[in-house]
């Protein structure tokens, strides 16, 4: 973000301790888990501050990970359709 006084990071720009598709993956199994075991923080998370963090995250996130990922764990091709390799 450019402040006046030059640019300033409202986060992290180090490395990253893991790869961004493992980082990815947390922030899915986060997501998911919450979803489905705790309903109200997803609803906090939605209501809040975070959301904007949340929904572009998994906005930007590589989709053909996630079908790799989905393919891995249901042992079936996953793909889409009319899709341009």
């Amino acid at each position: 973000m450019l402040a006046r006084n030059g640019y300033r990071y409202y986060c992290s720009i180090n490395d990253a301790q893991y790869h961004h598709l493992c980082n990815s993956y947390l922030l899915m199994f986060y997501l998911g888990h919450s979803a489905r075991y705790r309903p109200s923080e997803i609803e906090e998370i939605m209501q809040g501050e975070l959301r904007p963090l949340a929904t572009e995250a998994v906005a930007i996130l590589p989709k053909q990970f996630m079908y790799q990922l989905v393919s891995l764990i249901t042992g079936k091709l996953c793909m889409i359709p009319y899709s341009e390799l």
